[in-house]
């Protein structure tokens, strides 16, 4: 098992961006996941323009970013059919991924959403939708659903509460010779209560449960691949710390391919 990116949510006004790019640059393996809400825009977890556009500036080499929307931005995309967060030409540029937090009923109406996942197939960004994978979601997709729309699952039953699931799930698996060899894993994420003093435990819980073959984000058969994703440890008296950061990318380099 390989981890393609480590990323670590939650900065925001108060982070240190020159020293975000300086982890970038050691670790390039690293994404930084950016929360946006409509109505919490410069608060805690979630930055303000401002200093999304300082970040933007400052990136002179590969850095990866993702964007995680939540609330009304991913109930105006079910409505719409189209993510209006992308419609703005920085954020278009700048994010290499974009992942929908939607959890408990919103998976199920997110997936009955043709028209968004065909919206989505002519973008440019990867798209991620984050939610606790129950058997019911299961039941409803199967892996060549997920590969055919571009869809890549993040597994997480905490919801940025720093919740430690007792059972990492199994990934979904290619139905159809169609992507590649049928049993094999999709690319796909891992959160919940990750952080510093248990990301190697973890992730070695997590690799009992990922296969040996997988199908990489470009649609290849390839060694098993995962992304792990966390948040709330990452923070000290609620202030997103690049320190654990650091520590945490130290960790997981072993793994990273």
């Amino acid at each position: 098992m390989r981890i393609k990116y480590v990323t670590l949510t939650g900065a925001d006004n108060d982070t240190d961006i020159d020293q975000m790019m300086r982890l970038s640059q050691d670790f390039p393996f690293v994404e930084w996941g950016v929360l946006f809400s409509q109505s919490k825009s410069g608060v805690s977890r979630y930055p303000d323009d401002e200093w999304v556009f300082n970040l933007f500036d400052k990136i002179d080499f590969t850095v990866n970013l993702s964007a995680h929307l939540c609330g009304q931005w991913v109930s105006d995309a079910f409505r719409n059919g189209s993510i209006a967060f992308l419609r703005r030409e920085e954020f278009d540029e700048n994010f290499g991924r974009v992942q929908l937090n939607c959890y408990k009923a919103k998976l199920k109406e997110a997936y009955e959403c043709e028209r968004l996942w065909d919206a989505m197939s002519m973008v440019d960004q990867d798209v991620i939708l984050g939610g606790n994978y129950t058997s019911d979601i299961r039941a409803i997709v199967d892996g060549t659903f997920l590969l055919h729309r571009g869809i890549f699952p993040l597994f997480d039953a905490s919801g940025g509460h720093g919740k430690l699931t007792k059972n990492w799930p199994s990934p979904f698996q290619a139905e159809s010779q169609e992507y590649g060899k049928p049993g094999a894993d999709i690319f796909c994420g891992y959160a919940g209560g990750l952080g510093p003093e248990n990301v190697v435990e973890e992730i070695q819980k997590i690799e009992q449960v990922v296969g040996s073959e997988g199908i990489s984000p470009r649609g290849m058969t390839d060694e098993s691949t995962i992304w792990i994703d966390m948040e709330s440890k990452l923070r000290t008296d609620d202030k997103f710390d690049l320190e654990k950061c650091e520590q945490v990318l130290k960790a997981v380099e072993p793994w990273v391919g």
